[in-house]
């Protein structure tokens, strides 16, 4: 390669550095002559530009660090493919690269060091638990510019769902097909889409009048085994459910494998309703009825309010919730 850096280039094109840089992001205001010149050498010359270096010249870092919590990135499936379309979608859109981290547990001091050392200039952090949520204050002392997404801070702008609004919608549709005796499987503890999504369930029995039952919540991890073994000691009671909302769809495909061995019906016996509409729910028997979430616009928008931040930071952090809608199918 005869040609290593922008300042080599430029020497031997006899252009500005800045020429350069533009014709590789093809911007419209290089002269077609000059851009089809530069690009004409540049593949003859096997060049590849190091984009990291270029941002550091020029000042701006043109890489948006996401950071998923571990479990969430392993376990999540389509959620976490979902958010990582969303942000792709964003970060091509825009011209920025896309670096991926992923984090045993939520360490602001690492995601402070990624801005400082100019590895990342912004960052999109999913999924953070309640616990974590002071932390989130370092990087808003320390200006770095964050969008939280499926997590809510007032130190930073978040982004998710209106989870307490998709748990009512849950909860009230079981309700409105005849179901009297509803129970709850949550998800993770100090995980806020779970706790809210509680918290919309509460509401729509308080406002149908029907009693809220403590022994009529489980607890199932966002996973189907512990889903199933939930369901196991809820169709023990004396008086099990007839109705079962799941905070999430992979703990409804353990519920109602759970209710099949009990040699339970669904949805005669027991409806079940899931969240966030994973594509598995159309094809599994029953198909499940669930709630969605627009994971992918969330993060798409969670992007571009964060690219408003890096080029303008603005004053007060933002809330921004996106409706979710019931879909319903045979399972409720």
């Amino acid at each position: 390669m005869s040609a290593k850096t922008l300042e080599e280039l430029a020497e031997k094109l006899k252009v500005s550095r800045r020429t350069i840089s533009r014709a590789l992001k093809n911007d419209a205001n290089v002269a077609s002559e000059t851009r089809r010149r530069i690009l004409d050498y540049l593949e003859k010359d096997k060049y590849f530009p190091n984009v990291h270096a270029a941002s550091l010249a020029s000042k701006k870092i043109n890489v948006i660090g996401l950071i998923f919590p571990k479990n969430a990135f392993l376990h999540a499936d389509f959620f976490a493919i979902d958010t990582i379309k969303g942000a792709a979608k964003f970060a091509n859109e825009n011209n920025y690269q896309l670096m991926m981290f992923t984090q045993s547990k939520f360490d602001s001091d690492q995601c402070l060091q990624m801005y400082k050392s100019k590895l990342v200039g912004g960052l999109m952090i999913v999924a953070i638990s309640k616990d974590d949520t002071e932390k989130i204050e370092d990087l808003r002392k320390n200006h770095v510019p964050v969008a939280l997404l499926f997590a809510y801070s007032d130190a930073v702008d978040s982004f998710g769902c209106d989870n307490k609004r998709g748990g009512y919608i849950a909860t009230k549709h079981l309700i409105d097909i005849g179901r009297k005796k509803i129970a709850f499987i949550h998800g993770h503890e100090n995980w806020f889409d779970s706790a809210e999504r509680f918290e919309g369930y509460k509401q729509a029995l308080e406002e149908a009048k029907m009693p809220f039952r403590p022994d009529y919540v489980e607890r199932g991890y966002f996973r189907y085994e512990d889903a199933q073994e939930a369901t196991k000691k809820l169709m023990a009671l004396d008086d099990p459910p007839d109705g079962i909302f799941s905070a999430n769809d992979r703990m409804a495909i353990g519920v109602i494998r759970a209710l099949k061995v009990a040699g339970k019906r669904v949805p005669e016996d027991v409806a079940v309703i899931g969240f966030d509409n994973i594509p598995i729910c159309d094809f599994f028997d029953p198909p499940i009825t669930t709630v969605a979430q627009p994971v992918m616009e969330i993060a798409y928008t969670a992007g571009n309010d964060l690219l408003d931040a890096i080029n303008s930071p603005h004053g007060k952090p933002r809330l921004k919730y996106l409706e979710p809608s019931l879909v319903i199918r045979k399972s409720a």
